[in-house]
């Protein structure tokens, strides 16, 4: 299964049971030469798109197709960069910030903050807090912000492998801590899905073609 299955559903599912989202993909790790972003390469949604997005209210739940339908356009994005869709560099900043944010959600609510190092979606762990506070998710920032500090210095590496090499020798000792957090993370009952609309909105020419 590879993650355009998951966007959609997810985006329904992290908002109900925490613990029941279906399991978060595993791409591999690119080998090989590194990944070029095509010249002409725009997967940006259209003008049409953002006018029938822009009348949703951001907390109302059907408003959460405005997140999905821009999460698949990402997903494309780095899937058309590298089949195994790791590249995140080789996106915009915004897009990379959205990206980052809706899979600490998603794995989080699906296995905790062990399985989101585990998986590859603690590829950008590092970076995450940055984009959650970017989003206004502040709490969620602090969540990561603790987790993170097991690592050192405080910074889970981008290589999956490496993090789980890393994952053997700190999991033991973080494990009492990040269940913790697990536990308030899902307590807090924080959804980003409102932010994240809110994000796109105001960050409309990355996900937008209006230019």
């Amino acid at each position: 299964m590879i993650k355009a299955i998951f966007i959609a559903s997810l985006l329904t599912a992290t908002m109900m049971l925490p613990a029941c989202a279906p399991e978060a993909p595993e791409p591999v790790l690119p080998e090989g030469p590194e990944p070029v972003r095509p010249a002409d390469l725009d997967k940006r949604l259209s003008l049409e798109t953002m006018l029938e997005h822009d009348q949703l209210e951001p907390n109302d739940t059907e408003a959460f197709e405005v997140a999905g339908d821009v999460m698949m356009s990402i997903f494309e994005e780095l899937k058309a960069i590298d089949e195994d869709a790791n590249a995140y560099h080789l996106i915009s900043e915004p897009r990379q910030a959205l990206y980052a944010v809706f899979w600490v959600e998603a794995e989080i609510n699906n296995g905790g903050l062990s399985q989101y190092y585990y998986n590859s979606a603690g590829d950008q762990a590092a970076k995450a807090p940055q984009y959650l506070r970017e989003l206004g998710l502040d709490e969620a920032a602090e969540i990561l912000e603790e987790a993170n500090a097991f690592f050192p210095d405080a910074a889970p590496p981008k290589s999956r492998q490496a993090r789980q090499d890393v994952l053997d020798d700190i999991e033991d000792e973080a494990a009492e801590t990040w269940n913790e957090l697990d536990e308030r993370f899902y307590q807090s009952g924080i959804s980003f899905k409102p932010n994240m609309i809110n994000y796109i909105r105001d960050h409309r020419n990355e996900f937008y073609k209006i230019d």
